[in-house]
């Protein structure tokens, strides 16, 4: 968690060395044991080179693996072309989530944290992640400082855009109404007692943090960035979607979720059903059955 949390470029550098020692030390034992790598991001969309040391050692670990699992569709087809895979040796399976313990834990007290717990007249957002561009917080902030509705925003997260973003929301006038309070161990019960959480994202793997969301009954407004959040979303169904990279998107979704009750209720009901595909048992069926059927081949 410190690493994913602090240190994005160390995750990075951990999955593809990860990825291809694994595949190398196997393939140098000469045993015939079978290989599945993992892809969590799209990294086209990340800006990451094809053309670079990192692409190139991930290029011949992925195609001398005997599987690559992707953690979503639009991760898939991103490994596929950019690595030049066969589509039938990559694999998609969907991020897992605990949603007993998630629920579990959203029922937990919540550290009072002045200007959001506390606040009874203005409605609660919500967000979670690491303080980078990639997140579109910047994005969210300008948003939010649009609404006419009284509203208090809490992002959850540490990272290196802190300062820029705390400048932000001093130059937009709403620095009291925007809160910081860093990583949070336990952020489900935040999640919890939000009015709406919002995914600002300009690109994801997955957007696991909407999943969460969900579990905990909270309603979800999200960027249709890619990639991951229009493979958890139906949209107008169990949550909403809205274009990236628009502050004037995320603004009307958000004063319109605000202003409608019903709607706010009515996803929340339909991600209590639709978010179980994502529980950690059915995912883990599937890591089975892709192990069972490589060590299954001859």
């Amino acid at each position: 968690k410190w690493i994913r949390s602090e240190r994005p470029d160390v995750v990075m550098s951990t999955l593809l060395h990860i990825n291809v020692a694994t595949v190398a030390a196997t393939k140098l034992s000469g045993r015939k044991i079978p290989v599945v790598a993992r892809e969590s991001n799209n990294l086209t969309a990340a800006g990451r080179p094809v053309r670079s040391l990192s692409g190139c050692m991930m290029q011949w670990a992925y195609r001398h693996a005997d599987s690559v699992v992707a953690l979503s569709r639009g991760v898939r087809k991103d490994v596929i072309a950019r690595y030049g895979l066969g589509e039938s040796r990559v694999q998609m399976i969907h991020n897992p989530i605990d949603i007993s313990n998630i629920q579990k834990q959203s029922h937990k007290e919540a550290v009072p944290l002045k200007g959001w717990t506390d606040s009874v007249d203005s409605f609660k957002l919500v967000a979670v992640g690491r303080l980078v561009p990639q997140k579109g917080f910047d994005l969210l902030i300008k948003a939010a400082s649009r609404l006419l509705l009284p509203w208090t925003l809490l992002i959850l997260g540490e990272g290196s855009e802190k300062e820029r973003l705390q400048g932000l929301a001093t130059e937009l006038g709403v620095s009291d109404r925007v809160h910081f309070p860093g990583f949070v161990q336990n952020h489900f019960p935040y999640v919890a007692m939000a009015d709406l959480f919002v995914l600002s994202s300009r690109w994801e793997g997955f957007g696991h943090v909407i999943a969460e969301a969900m579990a905990c009954g909270t309603p979800v407004l999200s960027t249709c960035c890619p990639s991951g959040p229009d493979e958890i979303i139906q949209h107008g169904m169990d949550g909403e979607l809205c274009d990236p990279n628009s502050v004037d998107a995320l603004t009307q979704h958000i004063d319109n979720l605000l202003r409608s009750p019903e709607t706010r209720i009515k996803y929340s009901e339909a991600a209590a059903t639709s978010v179980y595909r994502f529980d950690a048992p059915v995912v883990a069926d599937r890591y089975g059955t892709l192990f069972s059927e490589l060590a299954n081949t001859p």
